[in-house]
């Protein structure tokens, strides 16, 4: 009786340990989906966010790189025989920048690049030229969808995040 009584302990802390252990796993291994898994062709990135009463979420979620244009950050200068050099006398700051609504999705807008002064460049000799500034930016376009807490959608837009990553300077001939 006693042996049977050990047999029946060891089996239901064993059974508690194996629930235990389930239990925990099944926990770590759970994530919500909002998005329509019908639809295959949707890229959900990141968590859904809550915020008034409605969740939001980003999908068809692209990335890529894009330079600006060349702004001058000196004055134009023209050489002699002997050439010269040029130094950058103008300071201009490139921010983030946000097209299409955003409210509820993670957007990371607070990067910002700024040319210095005092950067030097040669400008060879009869040549017409100025420093120009550029920046290269990261872009992130995709859709948000806000979502009813029940699933149905609310409301969906387009969006697109420019985020300067670095920048470079160039001679600009004329």
């Amino acid at each position: 009786m006693r042996k049977n009584k050990m047999n029946n302990t060891n089996k239901l802390a064993k059974s508690i340990i194996l629930f235990s252990v389930i239990g925990a796993l099944s926990l770590l291994n759970t994530h919500e989906i909002y998005a329509d898994e019908t639809n295959t062709n949707t890229e959900t990135i990141g968590q859904s966010r809550s915020y008034g009463g409605l969740t939001y979420q980003k999908t068809n979620v692209r990335y890529r790189k894009e330079w600006s244009n060349y702004t001058p950050v000196s004055y134009t200068v023209t050489t002699g025989r002997a050439g010269a050099s040029i130094s950058v006398n103008q300071s201009k700051t490139f921010g983030t920048s946000i097209s299409g609504d955003v409210k509820g999705i993670n957007i990371g807008a607070q990067a910002s690049i700024s040319s210095g002064v005092g950067y030097t460049l040669n400008v060879p000799p009869r040549r017409s030229a100025y420093v120009g500034f550029r920046v290269l930016y990261e872009v992130e376009s995709g859709t948000r969808i806000a979502r009813f807490y029940d699933g149905g959608e609310f409301s969906r837009n387009s969006y697109t995040v420019k985020r300067p990553i670095r920048g470079e300077y160039r001679l600009i001939y004329r």
